[in-house]
C-alpha cells in the first residue's frame, strides 16, 4: 500500500490493493506513517483518501512521525475542502489543537481564506475558537473582517462570540460603525445590535446614524427572524 501511494500509481491500483487487503490502510510505514498521512503529503485524490479514511477511520486520530495530525496536514497542504472535511468527520476534536506553526485550524483557514464551508465546519467543531485572538491579538472575527469572508462565516463568528460587537478597533472605532462604513448586510449589522444595542449610542458619522434607524427598527420588530 505505501509503495503504490510513493511511487503515485493510478487511483485504481491503489484502491485495488486497498479492496484486496484492506487492514493495509492501518499498517505504518518505517517512519510511522500511516497510508492516509502519505496520501495527504503527496496530495492523492479525493478518491483514494476518502478510501483509506474509510477503511481505517481511526487514521484521523493518529499524528504523522512529526507529530501532526491528518487535518493540520490537510489544512497546510491545501488539500481539497471534501478531503479536510471528511477527516475533520473523522476526529472532530483535531480543531481544538494548534498545527505545526501554533496556529489554530480556525485561525489558520480564515487566513489563507478558505471556503466557507470549511470554515464553519471547524466552527462548528470548536466553537470556543472564537473567543481565541491569534498570535498578534486578533480574533477571529475581526480576522474575517479583513478578509472579507462571506456573511454566513461573519455570522457564525458573530453568534459564536458575543462580546466581539463591543471591541473597537485600534482607532477607537466601534465594530458596529465599521460594519456599516464597510456596507455589511442587513443581517450582520442586526447581530450587532441584538447582542450590544449600545454600540449604537457612541458618537457617529451623521450618515451612519442615519443608516441604522432602519436596523434599529427591524430588531425592534424581529422582523429579521
Amino acid at each position: 500500500m505505501h509503495l503504490s501511494i510513493l511511487y503515485e500509481c493510478s487511483d485504481s491500483l491503489v484502491m485495488a490493493i486497498l479492496q484486496e487487503n484492506i487492514h493495509s490502510a492501518k499498517i505504518p510505514d518505517k517512519d510511522n506513517k500511516r497510508p492516509l498521512h502519505q496520501a495527504i503529503e503527496l496530495k492523492r485524490s479525493s478518491q483514494v483518501m476518502f478510501a483509506l479514511l474509510k477503511a481505517y477511520p481511526s487514521a484521523a486520530k493518529i499524528p504523522n512521525s512529526d507529530g501532526v495530525l491528518p487535518l493540520h496536514m490537510a489544512i497546510e497542504s491545501d488539500a481539497s475542502s471534501e478531503c479536510i472535511l471528511a477527516i475533520l468527520e473523522a476526529n472532530t476534536d483535531a480543531a481544538k489543537l494548534p498545527g505545526t506553526n501554533g496556529i489554530l485550524p480556525l485561525h489558520y483557514t480564515i487566513d489563507e481564506d478558505f471556503p466557507s464551508d470549511v470554515v464553519l465546519a471547524i466552527l462548528a467543531a470548536d466553537v470556543n475558537a472564537a473567543n481565541i485572538q491569534d498570535t498578534n491579538g486578533v480574533l477571529p472575527y475581526q480576522k474575517a473582517i479583513d478578509a472579507k469572508m462571506s456573511k454566513e462565516v461573519r455570522c457564525a463568528l458573530l453568534l459564536a462570540n458575543t462580546d466581539m460587537a463591543k471591541i473597537k478597533d485600534d482607532n477607537a472605532i466601534p465594530s458596529l460603525h465599521k460594519a456599516i462604513d464597510s456596507r455589511f448586510s442587513d443581517e450582520i449589522i442586526i447581530l450587532f445590535l441584538a447582542f450590544y444595542p449600545e454600540c449604537a449610542k457612541p458618537k457617529m458619522k451623521m450618515a451612519n446614524f442615519l443608516c441604522i434607524k432602519p436596523y434599529r427598527k427591524k430588531f425592534q420588530q424581529k422582523s429579521f427572524l
